[in-house]
């Protein structure tokens, strides 16, 4: 068959597991780097050497949280140009402690008027690693999302159209939560060395505050916490996401 567009290829790359789907079939690949970002530059380049041939496949990756800097970005009307909320996502980083430098390329993430975004940053070298191995097995990179920003900009259907909704990440090492009101993002936390306490603990910051009617969870590569329904109770609908399911929507 005459193929006209180029094909489109997801790969996800985390500590615990990485893996490529490619017309509706995933291959995966154990990964003991645990957070080493070069690993998963060598795992991603293992990947597409067993996927060739690619033929000028476009790639989108989805990777782990630990190999970027995140951090919320309230909404500003004043804005309107992408060099000023380029600027603002920068500034976002410095109020927050962490400060970019040469070595890091920043962009953010708005998905509509008046919600909160995100600002995010990625390592320079490390993204010049994915792209020289992308070419050369005759692939070129098309998105490099973290995690976070892979559920951020995931379809919401699944949320009620009112009341408060959560997307729970859990991360080799880490876990990630996304708070929802009305299907708008209105808070972006994070929860390093995780384990079963320190789980708890990012839920029940944001349970202070309101508790959601709805929770969808997604884990790399192993199964959900039992904490998760011990903290909610059963009055919280659970929604465990497929391992497949930014593959869908990427």
């Amino acid at each position: 068959m005459l193929r006209l567009w180029p094909e489109q290829i997801t790969v996800g790359l985390f500590a615990g597991q990485c893996w490529l789907r490619r017309r509706g079939k995933s291959s995966t690949l154990p990964n003991s780097g645990q957070g080493d970002i070069g690993a998963l530059v060598q795992a991603f380049d293992l990947l597409l050497e067993q996927a060739a041939p690619l033929r000028g496949a476009r790639l989108d990756l989805i990777v782990s949280d630990c190999v970027a800097r995140i951090s919320a970005l309230p909404w500003q009307a004043r804005l309107r140009t992408k060099a000023e909320w380029q600027a603002y996502a920068r500034a976002a980083f410095d109020a927050n402690g962490m400060p970019l430098d040469e070595g890091q390329v920043c962009a953010p993430a708005v998905r509509r008027y008046g919600e909160q975004g995100l600002a995010l940053s990625l390592p320079v070298a490390w993204l010049a690693g994915l792209d020289e191995a992308a070419r050369r097995h005759g692939a070129r990179l098309r998105t490099v999302m973290p995690l976070s920003a892979a559920a951020y900009w995931s379809p919401r259907r699944w949320m009620p159209d009112k009341g408060a909704a959560w997307i729970l990440l859990e991360d080799e090492g880490s876990a990630s939560l996304l708070c929802f009101d009305g299907r708008r993002s209105v808070a972006h936390d994070t929860q390093p060395a995780l384990d079963e306490r320190g789980l708890r603990q990012l839920l029940q910051r944001h349970l202070l505050i309101r508790a959601p009617s709805q929770v969808a969870v997604w884990g790399a590569g192993k199964a959900s916490s039992t904490a998760i329904q011990e903290v909610f109770g059963p009055d919280v609908s659970i929604r465990n996401l497929s391992h497949d399911y930014w593959d869908r929507h990427a």
